[in-house]
């Protein structure tokens, strides 16, 4: 799988980390700078929004192969990511 349609599939995987990290700064946009002044119910719908820009985001992304799975897992067990959600799902 990884040589057939490589450059199909290594743009696919550009366009989709960009679109991560585009939900990503927006998320910490809102939660820095916006969250606080915001009433309840319209925080509630920008975080719906950022919800939905999220799990399109998913559904377009290919699945990460076993060994990208494998060797992240590596990683966060061996201390290269120290955000709290990883290490809480660290089995």
């Amino acid at each position: 799988m990884t040589t057939v349609n490589t450059p199909q599939r290594m743009t696919c995987a550009t366009r989709c980390a960009n679109a991560c990290l585009e939900v990503q700064a927006a998320v910490r946009q809102t939660r820095t700078v916006d969250l606080a002044t915001l009433p309840e119910e319209e925080a509630r719908a920008v975080l719906a929004d950022l919800t939905s820009r999220r799990d399109e985001q998913n559904r377009a992304a290919d699945p990460p192969g076993r060994r990208a799975y494998r060797r992240a897992q590596a990683n966060i067990g061996s201390g290269g990511q120290t955000y709290a959600v990883d290490r809480g799902r660290q089995r």
